[in-house]
């Protein structure tokens, strides 16, 4: 089985627990994912920031809005270095859009009588794919200068999210996001942010990333179902009692996880069955967005908050199939 070949030359390899570096395809190819991905998820939730606060808290609207556009402006660089300098596979995988973004943009434009910046939209759709992977020192150049702006504007953003958490819980600031939510978002950016400095160094990545990785996906899996059932309406069985039964799913792979002792035949039996229940867990997802486009199901969120969430479910997909840290890679 090749999955078992790679964890297990992955965990030889790094039995020595020394720091190794990345050459510069990956150090490329690993940072254009990342920005890909956690740009447009943190543009996202500062759009819901922004329409979760009524009007008296303008401070924290135009706070969340001045975010959303400076991860558009990172965004737009990544997205023209990126074009032919990434692999089909991460391109075909739903990481960065879905088949329902543009439609669910479109429809939370309607809804809430404000502005979507579309064009990237189109324009990671219409990303193509590279064969050969030389990339030019001018290259180089730019997606590190893109990577030192995203230290920056994550930790900004992750102390700006801190703030209002904290105000959530003491009582003296609204917002219609829970502070479940907060947290949420305050750990996936954490994540982008270490990753980023990780890249910066050109270090790889240490050798337990991948069983630390799968139980934070899987934290956050059960965390999004959790979300699900608070912004559903309370006459939707279907969502409530699915929503609930794979959070149930994934704190029972969570404890795994944690209790089971790892080898690599241990942590391909633990990958290969969350392979299955996130595979599970996108058609249910896919089944929301379909019902919300359809009218069939209302929920008190934005409709593109809902695709956010599918790509992180296919996201978390991909990085379980092993492609991420490019293990197979010499």
């Amino acid at each position: 089985d090749i999955l078992y070949r790679l964890y297990f030359i992955f965990f030889n390899i790094y039995l020595d627990r020394g720091e190794k570096m990345i050459n510069d395809t990956l150090f490329m190819i690993q940072s254009l994912i990342d920005n890909l991905f956690y740009l447009r998820t943190m543009r996202e939730f500062c759009l819901n920031i922004q329409l979760s606060f009524l009007e008296n808290n303008k401070y924290y609207i135009d706070i969340a809005n001045d975010f959303g556009v400076r991860c558009e402006e990172l965004g737009e660089r990544v997205i023209k270095l990126a074009n032919k300098n990434l692999p089909e596979s991460i391109l075909n995988s739903n990481s960065f859009v879905t088949d329902y973004t543009l439609n669910c943009e479109l429809v939370t434009e309607k809804l809430f009588d404000i502005d979507i910046n579309t064009n990237l939209t189109i324009a990671e759709i219409n990303l193509e794919a590279g064969s050969e992977f030389n990339y030019t020192e001018e290259e180089l150049a730019e997606i590190t200068d893109i990577n030192k702006n995203a230290i920056a504007l994550s930790k900004n953003f992750i102390d700006f999210c801190q703030e209002i958490l904290d105000l959530l819980k003491e009582n003296k600031l609204f917002s219609y996001s829970y502070p479940t939510f907060f947290t949420f978002v305050i750990k996936e950016i954490n994540f982008y942010y270490n990753d980023l400095l990780r890249l910066s160094a050109k270090n790889s990545a240490d050798p337990t990333f991948i069983v630390n990785y799968e139980y934070w996906y899987c934290d956050s899996m059960k965390t999004i179902s959790q979300l699900i059932i608070g912004l559903c309406d309370p006459s939707l069985t279907y969502i409530l009692t699915n929503s609930n039964n794979f959070r149930k799913i994934f704190m029972k792979q969570m404890a795994l996880y944690k209790e089971t002792n790892i080898t690599p035949d241990s942590q391909l039996k633990l990958n290969q069955s969350t392979i299955q229940y996130i595979e599970d867990f996108i058609k249910f997802l896919r089944i929301i967005i379909n019902g919300i486009l359809n009218n069939k199901y209302y929920f008190i969120v934005e409709p593109i908050f809902f695709d956010n969430l599918l790509t992180e479910a296919y996201y978390f997909l991909y990085l379980l199939k092993g492609a991420r840290y490019g293990i197979q890679t010499k």
